[in-house]
């Protein structure tokens, strides 16, 4: 004979846990989780990517371009024109 000495408590609850988990013992009774988020933190890395190497292609466009413009007026230089100071 078995004698109760006072009723079991499951902590705050009243009733004892489920035998089996809320999504089950392996998944399979929850719906797939969402991947959204993995998307969008994908579309946000791929943009400051793009958006950097176009900022460095603008840059470098720019600075070829200063390049060519500055090496077309170095040419116009003769060098008899110069006047060069011989330090004593």
């Amino acid at each position: 004979m078995i004698t109760v000495f006072s009723p079991l408590t499951w902590g705050i609850h009243t009733t004892p846990p489920p035998d089996i988990p809320e999504c089950g013992f392996v998944g399979e009774l929850c719906p797939p989780p969402v991947q959204g988020m993995l998307y969008v933190v994908t579309v946000i890395i791929h943009a400051k990517h793009l958006t950097s190497r176009c900022f460095c292609f603008i840059l470098g466009y720019i600075l070829v371009e200063t390049e060519t413009k500055t090496a077309v007026i170095w040419q116009k230089v003769e060098l008899l024109v110069c006047i060069f100071e011989v330090a004593a």
